[in-house]
């Protein structure tokens, strides 16, 4: 064998065992949350239904999860064991010479140097893709554990931690995948297909091109020697217990924090027919046979017929007519607005239909007139403004589902026409409605989510159940205007 064919250990079978395990948790849990950060996309909803659905996706990116934070805690024990125990060097911490051999690449990358840099057994590269993959690591499975726990996190942290560790989340996420792409990729796969990490061993001339201090090392026999087997154990007789202990705890820990709480909220199909909040329901048209018919005797005319026979003008006004329980000035003096034959409220006989309004008092009297007439009609008085959103009467109080519903006669008026009975600025004002504390745009737009009616955080009134959610900004107002 000669010399440009011998090969040096650089992988041990821990070490390709474990990034096996890397590699291919951090490749499904990339897949499994890409797609649900972007899950409008085509390909995250093709990709979506050819993992049987949004739940049994969640499921693959925590078992991945899982496995990603094992292979963390397994690292862990691992590079204990070679420090403590084996007294192996930290080659992976950063030193001096890796800023000095950062700018001798650049030099001899852009034409400035015609000398390589002699790299050692792990370069400045090395290191930044190690570090970054720890740094990634600890930062995902921290705002990981947020997200599978906001409710119990949310009880020591404000609530704001939930949102911002989403942001986090996903956007390490993202950075992650494109590093790996653009950097790990490129250069031990499409540069130079480096292949040490899966068979463990590397040559001396690939030593020689990327290595080089290191096979200078080696040639001169400044390797790690084993140390002695007493040595060894009675090391080792102090590391197993406290190694033990950390994996147990760890791995108690992890499952405990995973399993504490059920969050996921379960995906609710969609409706197949959309209704609206209200939908009048208009009377059947009556048909009518209009007849001409004779104006009735002016009231002054039957007082003075009652005067001349010596009976009391109350009496005969009386006569059996329907009195008006309310004043007739202003809009209140346009009775066919709500009296008319085909009306549901207090409707005129048909025979009515050819008189004016200017009419109606030639027959009716007003009851504010006489002290023994009936009780004056009460009115509900508007509470609140009647401009704008708050114009829409029937939006909040339809007959059916509606708050403070309106009387089953009243479906046939419209909107405009509620100020003619009803008031505004009689009554206290309306309590405001609660303000929103949160945008309202993407996945936060969607408030039946939290506000449930029942079980919600901070759930709804009861009387809200036949709104949209289109309409929560009808009353609701948001906190300084932005969405």
């Amino acid at each position: 064998m000669s010399d440009r064919t011998q090969h040096f250990v650089r992988f041990l079978v821990s070490d390709r065992v474990l990034h096996l395990l890397l590699l291919t948790s951090f490749s499904m849990l990339a897949l499994t949350g890409l797609v649900q950060k972007y899950a409008d996309a085509g390909i995250s909803i093709a990709l979506i239904r050819v993992m049987g659905g949004i739940e049994q996706t969640r499921v693959f990116h925590h078992t991945f999860a899982v496995i990603l934070i094992l292979t963390s805690i397994a690292h862990a024990v691992q590079v204990g064991y070679r420090v403590f125990v084996q007294r192996k060097s930290m080659s992976m911490l950063p030193t001096l010479s890796d800023i000095t051999d950062f700018f001798t690449a650049i030099k001899y990358n852009v034409g400035l140097s015609k000398q390589r840099p002699h790299f050692p057994r792990f370069n400045f590269m090395e290191k930044i893709e190690y570090w970054a993959v720890v740094w990634g690591t600890v930062l995902m499975t921290i705002t990981g554990y947020v997200l599978w726990n906001p409710i119990l996190i949310t009880q020591y942290l404000p609530g704001e931690v939930v949102p911002a560790a989403k942001i986090a989340h996903g956007l390490e996420a993202v950075l992650a995948v494109l590093s790996i792409i653009t950097w790990h990729v490129y250069y031990v796969h499409v540069k130079i297909f480096n292949k040490s990490i899966f068979t463990g061993k590397i040559s001396e001339e690939e030593m020689e091109e990327d290595h080089p201090k290191e096979l200078e090392r080696i040639r001169q026999g400044k390797v790690w020697k084993p140390v002695e087997p007493e040595v060894r154990y009675s090391r080792l007789k102090l590391y197993a217990p406290l190694a033990t202990l950390f994996v147990l705890v760890s791995v108690l820990a992890t499952w405990r924090w995973l399993t504490a709480e059920t969050t996921a909220i379960t995906t609710v199909p969609r409706a197949a027919i959309e209704e609206q909040a209200y939908q009048p329901v208009l009377p059947t048209p009556r048909a009518v046979r209009l007849e001409v018919t004779p104006q009735p005797t002016p009231l002054r005319v039957l007082h003075i017929a009652s005067d001349a026979s010596g009976e009391e003008s109350g009496e005969t006004a009386a006569g059996g007519l329907a009195q008006i329980p309310h004043p007739v000035d202003g809009a209140y003096s346009q009775c066919q607005t709500c009296h008319a034959s085909t009306s549901a409220m207090r409707p005129a006989p048909a025979n009515h239909d050819a008189f004016t309004n200017q009419q109606c008092t030639t027959c009716h009297a007003v009851a504010a007139a006489s002290p023994d007439a009936a009780v004056a009609m009460i009115i509900p008085t508007i509470q609140h403004r009647v401009s704008d959103d708050w114009a829409q009467c029937s939006v909040c109080h339809a007959v059916e589902g509606g708050m403070r519903p309106m009387p089953t006669d009243h479906t046939v008026f419209q909107e405009t026409q509620c100020l003619t009975c009803h008031r505004t600025g009689d009554a206290p004002a309306m309590l405001p409605a609660s303000t929103i504390r949160h945008r309202i745009t993407g996945d936060w737009a969607q408030c039946s989510l939290c506000h449930a009616i029942e079980g919600g955080m901070r759930p709804m009134l009861a009387d809200h159940a036949s709104f949209q959610e289109t309409e929560c900004l009808t009353c609701h107002r948001l906190e300084g205007g932005d969405q």
